[in-house]
């Protein structure tokens, strides 16, 4: 595959192509949208500095990385079921009981990596890429592939991102137990930031619909893996609050209704993460300069352009004027008040998209609609 940057008439104000970086964030099985999503930047021909990558984004990024076909990359997908991973450790369950580390045996997992990814070290990539991980003991977070992190076998480096507690046992590593980078930052933006690129596309698959509902499941790995979801929307909502911006270009595919280990829609979650990048970037005037014309071409006629803000509106009936509206909005989209209309913007073109002001709204009064 060709990776070769092109150049559609975007450029940056010293006259040279942008420098781009992808983050590709956690999410678990929905992360196969990251597979639709490389699809959709090789149709565009938009060229990727580097890669970020968190839990099942640290695993798609490191084999694009390495060089492997994005075809290559989506038949491998689809080759995932659950017996690849999901071995459960019975015997040792039984004897050792909650004092075993994990469910699963995390070296199917390991060895499927190793066995998948096409260059073994992070000097031998194709283009840079980073992973993050949380130390257990001392509760930091490293980010593999830094000068001083590179030792590090690269197929371990995404195990120890992608390795939820619980589900596969910790890495070890100088000293340290190493767990899925995901817990307390899915979408590494001020990380992303430190690498001072021009443009950063950003996946980020842990919005939800919020007046839906996910459905219980009184089971013990359901709550706690429910409650994981939950803090990582709000992690996420501060995470935009700080890090957001005008360079920032974000991809919110609608895979919030799936579980984190739902294996039945591979093939629907590329073809989505296709689609809705392809609408994105051909849309976003980040972006739409470093496109294919003629792709950007379809997007216009089929009627597929993404407007570039967020409807808002606000049920006069139901809001009971608490102000937590406008103590939420990180853009000052609503106004304290005792009485009368809240709201300032109703097509607000800095919302981060994070559905913070409607999740924290105590009567569901707000409404958000991504035209």
């Amino acid at each position: 595959m060709s990776k070769d940057p092109k150049n559609y008439g975007f450029a940056h104000p010293g006259g040279e192509r942008p420098r781009v970086l992808l983050i590709l964030g956690g999410g678990g099985m929905k992360g196969m949208v990251h597979v639709g999503v490389l699809k959709a930047l090789t149709r565009l021909g938009i060229h990727v500095d580097e890669i970020v990558g968190t839990s099942i984004g640290a695993v798609i990024g490191s084999i694009y990385a390495g060089g492997m076909d994005v075809d290559d990359i989506h038949a491998m997908a689809l080759d995932l079921s659950k017996r690849d991973f999901f071995r459960l450790k019975v015997l040792k369950f039984l004897v050792k009981g909650y004092r075993h580390a994990s469910l699963y045996k995390g070296q199917h997992f390991l060895r499927f990596l190793e066995e998948t990814m096409p260059k073994r070290s992070f000097d031998e990539l194709e283009i840079p890429f980073f992973c993050n991980s949380l130390s257990i003991d001392s509760g930091s977070m490293r980010f593999f592939g830094l000068p001083g992190s590179r030792d590090l076998d690269l197929a371990k480096a995404v195990y120890a991102s992608a390795t939820l507690p619980g589900i596969f046992e910790p890495l070890e590593f100088e000293g340290n137990h190493y767990i899925d980078g995901g817990i307390a930052d899915s979408l590494p933006l001020r990380f992303a930031r430190s690498r001072r690129p021009d443009v950063i596309i950003a996946v980020d698959l842990s919005i939800r619909e919020y007046r839906d509902k996910a459905q219980f499941r009184s089971s013990l790995p359901w709550i706690l893996y429910r409650s994981f979801e939950i803090a990582q929307e709000s992690l996420n909502e501060l995470n935009l609050h700080s890090q957001g911006g005008p360079d920032l270009v974000q991809i919110k595919p609608p895979v919030g209704h799936l579980g984190l280990f739902e294996f039945s829609e591979l093939e629907e979650l590329i073809l989505l993460g296709e689609r809705k990048t392809m609408e994105i970037l051909c849309s976003h005037p980040r972006t739409r300069g470093l496109c294919d014309p003629e792709e950007v071409e379809k997007i216009l006629l089929n009627g597929h352009e993404v407007r570039p803000y967020v409807k808002v509106s606000v049920d006069e009936e139901a809001c009971i004027h608490c102000g937590l509206c406008h103590v939420t909005c990180a853009t000052d989209g609503f106004t304290p008040s005792e009485q009368g209309p809240v709201l300032l913007k109703q097509e607000n073109y800095e919302c981060p998209r994070d559905g913070a002001c409607m999740r924290n709204c105590p009567t569901g009064a707000i409404e958000l609609r991504y035209p």
